[in-house]
């Protein structure tokens, strides 16, 4: 079996950049001294890795070829490609090539893709060499096929042992109310059957976008202070062009959320 890239450290991520001035302009704006990876996503679907001409590609997402272009090489960045809405035939194939699209700086992928199968994941660490780590982010939909049942959850990720680095849960839960908050004490629970299952693999949480929002996983923090935190897509003006200040605001804030509970543990 193939032995993932350890998981350097907890991250806080983003997915949706579309150009490398974007991911320079929110290195320039941290702190030097962060504890923590910063994730930078860009998405890949079928519309992008299949399209032959980059007229052909929705709004919002790079072509294929720009792709490897938008990720830089710095020491707190993790770069990964997102798949999102493929099939499960030829799934190592697709792993692949998206992986090819990264080009040099590219650390990994990120797949939301419900459980797929473990072998398609061994045959890309076998063709890549082990050379690079594999998120796999899970649905709510996922979730509930399993009856929201934290130890059926955490024996189902537990097969994905050595060959993922992270495993990050949606914010929903079986209690989740109308208003979308964070199912605290699901997640609470589900960390804890996959860090008692699997203590090689990593967890996070998806959440919402609005920095506000972060301050929800201060009862999370309590018991699990290094667990990562990936945003639900990106961050967009009034006139729905992207906006690093927002993204830049949702790390900061993240990080201090994070940093301040560490310190608060540790004294």
């Amino acid at each position: 079996m193939a032995t993932y890239k350890q998981w350097p450290m907890p991250d806080i991520g983003v997915v949706g950049f579309t150009g490398d001035e974007q991911v320079r302009g929110v290195l320039a704006a941290l702190p030097e001294n962060l504890d923590r990876k910063i994730v930078f996503g860009v998405s890949v679907s079928p519309a992008n890795r299949l399209a032959e001409s980059p007229r052909n590609i929705p709004k919002g997402l790079p072509s294929r070829e720009a792709i490897g272009k938008i990720f830089v090489k710095h020491p707190r960045a993790l770069n990964l490609v997102d798949i999102y809405d493929t099939g499960r035939q030829h799934l190592t194939g697709q792993m692949i090539t998206a992986q090819s699209f990264g080009g040099e700086h590219c650390d990994g992928l990120r797949l939301g893709i419900p459980f797929p199968d473990p072998r398609a994941l061994q045959g890309f660490h076998d063709a890549t060499f082990n050379r690079h780590t594999i998120v796999l982010q899970c649905s709510a939909k996922a979730l509930s096929d399993e009856k929201w049942l934290p130890e059926h959850i955490a024996w189902r990720i537990s097969e994905y042992e050595g060959l993922i680095g992270q495993v990050l849960l949606p914010k929903e839960g079986p209690h989740t109310r109308s208003d979308g908050l964070i199912d605290v004490d699901f997640i609470t629970r589900c960390f804890e059957a996959i860090s008692k299952k699997t203590p090689r693999i990593g967890f996070g949480v998806s959440v919402d976008l609005a920095p506000e929002k972060l301050d929800l996983l201060y009862p999370i923090l309590k018991r699990f202070p290094y667990f990562s935190v990936n945003a639900r897509g990106f961050f967009y003006d009034a006139e729905g062009k992207p906006d690093i200040s927002l993204v830049v605001k949702y790390l900061k804030r993240a990080t201090v959320l994070m940093n301040e509970h560490r310190r608060s543990t540790i004294g």
